[in-house]
């Protein structure tokens, strides 16, 4: 049989221990909470009318219940919260996430050496753009400078033709 190797992502994820701030978290993270009566889970729909999405409270137990791509999960306390990479949520059961996942720096655009290199990379590009214009700057001093040392070769020619020509009113005398 085919042996298969999981792609290494990074993904966001949170404990879930059951206090408020998991559905704020969940909310901030792009999963909104699901609408209606949750007796009848299948017509729960987000603010916006999504029903592919979200979470609820089953009334039934006051458990945290996700709506996945495979139908709606129970999410016990204790389980880590996924976002997985098309922007989906699921529960995870802490020693299924412990043997698949290990901790990052935090999120690709919280790692320091990314933002580090970002920023290289920014001031890289600021003094190539800088280097550029100083080279643009130089060529049009350098124009200038032959312009007017042009203008000024004329200045003196013109100075010399008039000095050596004699204007009509003082010909005659």
């Amino acid at each position: 049989m085919p042996r298969f190797r999981k792609k290494p992502v990074v993904i966001d994820a949170f404990h879930f221990t059951g206090n408020h701030y998991t559905f704020d978290l969940l909310d901030e993270l792009g999963c909104p909470p699901l609408i209606g009566d949750a007796s009848q889970p299948d017509t729960l729909k987000t603010a916006d009318g999504r029903t592919d999405t979200g979470w609820y409270i089953d009334p039934a137990d006051g458990a945290l219940i996700i709506r996945t791509l495979e139908g709606d999960m129970r999410a016990s306390i204790g389980h880590y919260i996924i976002k997985g990479v098309k922007g989906e949520f699921y529960p995870c059961d802490p020693d299924v996430f412990a043997a698949t996942y290990e901790t990052t720096h935090g999120s690709e655009d919280d790692n320091p050496d990314a933002d580090l290199a970002a920023k290289l990379a920014e001031a890289t590009e600021a003094m190539r753009n800088l280097w550029a214009q100083s080279n643009s700057l130089m060529t049009s001093i350098e124009n200038l400078a032959n312009d007017t040392v042009a203008l000024g070769k004329a200045l003196i020619s013109l100075q010399s033709v008039i000095a050596t020509t004699t204007p009509p009113w003082e010909r005659n005398k």
